[in-house]
């Protein structure tokens, strides 16, 4: 929606299209600069994913994929992390400070939690048996 007006800038359909109709809950979360939108219930190839949309172009950049279900929750900390430099990176004396990332959590009814960090192709951690039940949310702790 803009703002000024209140009509719908965008419409983003594509990775959507065969999500899950049955889920009840679909939690979405933008990153603490505002640019990426990652959206929950997005299907690609006929697997579950969390799609990242971004602000500007509102073009679906990437996914989040390796749940078994469908994906009906995704936060992102609001806090941003300094990335550490490869230790080839500090041998060659590169004295340009890091860049900082962001890391989103992604809930699915199989009852999986994975954490990504911005542009890693991987989740930093995936958590399972936490709950005896699907997941419906999650929130990061500011601490």
């Amino acid at each position: 929606w803009r703002t000024s007006d209140w009509q719908v800038q965008k419409r983003v359909q594509d990775p959507f299209q065969e999500g899950a109709e049955q889920v009840l809950f679909q939690r979405p979360s933008w990153s603490a600069d505002g640019a990426i939108l990652c959206a929950p219930n997005a299907v690609k190839k006929s697997k579950p994913v969390a799609a990242l949309i971004q602000r500007e172009s509102f073009k679906w950049s990437a996914e989040l994929v390796g749940h078994s279900g469908a994906i009906v929750a995704c936060r992102f900390s609001s806090t941003l992390f300094r990335a550490q430099e490869p230790d080839a990176k500090k041998s060659q004396g590169g004295s340009k400070s890091p860049p900082h990332v962001g890391c989103v959590a992604v809930c699915g009814v199989d009852g999986l939690v994975s954490v990504w960090r911005s542009g890693a192709a991987r989740p930093v951690v995936i958590l399972r048996d936490i709950s005896s039940d699907s997941l419906t949310d999650c929130c990061w702790s500011p601490d």
